[in-house]
């Protein structure tokens, strides 16, 4: 068991998040901390690490379009498939995305007993840009669970503690 667990931009792509955190509810101790750095989460400008490399305003792509034109995208924007595998392109062909918003990372936490001590919310500089244009309002239709804050929040720093 330890004490003190980091993490450091990976959160955001793991695909079964819950088992992420059970595991690690179980390797720290009681009242044991966790510190997490993670973004950019999925529903924000550029969530899937490459949307918008070619305009500001096809940052939300990953999200508005349909499957096949979002693929093209991709296929048309890829610099080099073997440039780097921190490339953006990685991520798209293996589906390493958690796909979570800011409130249910934090219900994850809350269902395995942790509690939040300190939590510092980015915001992404870019979807302020274009909160206010037609490809942001867009959003909304398509995916109207979510709030204005899911589209602009760009990551968290988190402290946690095991209860």
């Amino acid at each position: 068991e330890f004490d003190v667990i980091c993490s450091d931009a990976v959160f955001e792509h793991c695909r079964d998040f819950q088992n992420v955190i059970c595991i690690l509810h179980n390797l720290l101790k009681e009242d044991g901390f966790m510190y997490a750095a993670y973004g950019p989460l999925w529903y924000c400008w550029g969530g899937d690490h490459f949307s918008g490399r070619d305009s500001i305003d096809r940052g939300y792509n990953h999200l508005l379009l349909q499957p096949n034109d979002y693929k093209n995208y991709y296929q048309k924007n890829l610099l080099d498939p073997a440039f780097e595998l921190q490339n953006g392109g990685r991520y798209i062909e293996l589906d390493l995305f958690s796909k979570l918003s800011s409130q249910e990372y934090f219900n994850t936490y809350k269902q395995f007993d942790f509690s939040i001590e300190s939590c510092i919310i980015e915001i992404s500089k870019k979807a302020e840009l274009v909160k206010n244009r037609p490809t942001f309002q867009s959003l909304f239709k398509k995916i109207p669970h979510l709030t204005i804050d899911d589209f602009l929040i760009k990551g968290h720093l988190i402290i946690i503690r095991k209860n």
